[in-house]
């Protein structure tokens, strides 16, 4: 895998992970790698990295696209939060999403174009 990507390990943060890396290829055993195996794979033997389980405070709904995301669901809550919100990009700084935009409704005094016709003109006015 180090011939396809090339990974500088260092100050990075990992929540929620029973596996770093699982990689399943056809006719091989399975590999997988846990804390201990992915701190020698990638060179993250120093203690700027950080692995364990920690929560946000209050996550997206699942079925939310990220670009619509809040900074409010990127917090975290629980013990070790401001340690652990010291990784990643900075919240102070991230952009609000912009509101979706509200498309306009059909004008009943145009019925050509409430269902979404363009006028055609009949004749060549030249």
């Amino acid at each position: 895998m180090m011939k396809l990507f090339r990974w500088s390990g260092g100050h990075n943060a990992y929540s929620q992970y029973d596996y770093l890396l699982e990689q399943l290829s056809p006719g091989m055993a399975p590999a997988r790698m846990q804390e201990r195996e992915w701190k020698s794979f990638a060179g993250e033997a120093d203690a700027e990295s950080r692995f364990g389980r920690i929560a946000l405070e209050a996550p997206a709904a699942v079925d939310q696209p990220l670009h619509q995301a809040v900074v409010e669901e990127f917090k975290l809550k629980g013990e070790g939060a401001a340690d652990w919100q010291a990784y990643g990009a900075p919240l102070e700084k991230l952009p609000r999403p912009a509101a979706p935009e509200e498309k306009p409704g059909p004008n009943p005094e145009e019925p050509d174009r409430a269902i979404g016709l363009a006028p055609v003109p009949l004749y060549d006015e030249r």
